[in-house]
Parts: C-alpha cells; structure tokens; sequence
C-alpha cells in the first residue's frame, strides 16, 4: 500500500463524519466520489502538504457542485447528529445528560448553516481554521469570525 492510499483510508473516518453533516442524505456516496476524485487527481496532490485538508477541499467543492445542480428547495437544516436517533440514556452518571445532549443538538440547528459547518470542522474533525479557509474557500479571517459568532449565538441560547 502507497503512503497516498495509506492516507486516503486513515482520513475516511473524518471525510464520513464531515460528509454526514454536508448530505444527510447520501453520506457514503459522497466520500466514495471524493475518494474517486482524489485518486484520479493523484498526481495534483503535492507531497508533504496535508491529505485531509486537501480531501475536505475536494469534498466541499463536489458538494457545491451538486447543490448548484439541484433545482432550488429550502434547507432542511440538516444535521448529521440526530439526538432522537443516536442519544442513548445513560446508565450511570449524571442523569440529566440526554437533556442536554437533545438541548445542544437543538440548538446547534438553530445556527445558520455557514456557522454549523465552521464549528463542525474546528470542534468535531478538528480542522485548523487555516484548513478550514483553504476547504471552503473563504478568507481565514472569515472563519474565524463565524466561528466566534456561532459560539456567541450558542452562549446566548444557555
């Protein structure tokens, strides 16, 4: 196995939980076309640069790409963690747990999606907000300010 395969299978995890929050829909069909792309697009990869970053990139831009060929329709706010589905009560512990997991989950969806997808890749696949910017193509300053906005938002909904 190459170093760039190794890398592709250990970034998996991080491309399914980042495909999962961009299409709830078909998660698995997204990382597998990205990871199509990335192998077909091997020789573009510059060694020595990070394959992740590199990868989110790829992934973003085909998700922007299949969102600008679906017609219009509203966002469903869609959020890969679904608090009914996933949260488990507890056995031990603080009781009061699920409740806050169900009131998190609740109020991560209230973010503006732009916000959701900056705290998604700093908090749960712990992008660099120098990767982030790379990946979304936006200014790094810009990430950093919908970030502090959407902790902001997030304080106030305590």
């Amino acid at each position: 196995m190459t170093p760039f395969t190794s890398a592709l299978l250990a970034a998996r995890p991080a491309l399914l939980r980042y495909a999962r929050r961009l299409d709830r829909r078909d998660p698995e069909d997204l990382v597998q076309e990205t990871l199509a792309r990335a192998l077909a697009r091997q020789a573009t990869f510059a060694p020595g640069t990070d394959a992740r970053a590199w990868l989110f990139t790829i992934m973003h831009n085909l998700h922007a790409s299949r969102m600008r060929d679906l017609p219009r329709r509203p966002l469903d706010g869609a959020l890969y963690f679904d608090p009914d589905r996933d949260a488990t009560p507890a056995t031990y512990g603080d009781p009061e747990l699920p409740l806050r997991v169900r009131d998190l989950a609740a109020a991560l969806q209230a973010l503006p999606p732009t916000y959701q997808a900056i705290l998604h890749a700093t908090a749960i696949d712990g992008l660099s907000y120098q990767n982030i910017a790379v990946a979304q193509r936006i200014p790094l300053d810009t990430v950093r300010s919908r970030l502090s906005r959407a902790r902001a938002i997030l304080r106030s909904l305590r």
